[in-house]
């Protein structure tokens, strides 16, 4: 068994940003990343921009985290790198990738 302090990872639940949650408690000492979370990461969701993960312990919060999607771009340099090295094998000019957008603890 880890514990986290006096916590124990067991007992941390991860949930998706939904109106349900009060975030006014919230405070990681980042007014930016407070902002976000109480003002912008709901909307981020519905946009469809970023999804928000609240990870929480007796219904508190203990920090979040917003995740994109993103795609890893590749230089004309590497495609024909990527070539080279792949010979027949198929290649992608870019691949996905995901993205932690925003983080708060």
């Amino acid at each position: 068994m880890r514990h986290l302090g006096e916590l124990r990872l067991e007992d941390i639940v991860a949930v998706k940003l939904s109106k349900v949650y009060n975030l006014s408690a919230f405070d990681c000492n980042n007014g930016d990343i407070n902002e976000f979370l109480r003002n912008d990461a709901l909307t981020h969701q519905d946009e469809m921009i970023a999804t928000t993960i609240l990870f929480l312990h007796n219904d508190s919060i203990l920090g979040f985290c917003s995740l994109a999607a993103d795609a890893i771009k590749l230089s004309q340099e590497e495609k024909i790198e990527c070539i080279q090295d792949k010979g027949d094998m198929k290649h992608y000019p870019q691949y996905p990738a995901l993205k932690i957008a925003r983080y708060g603890r």
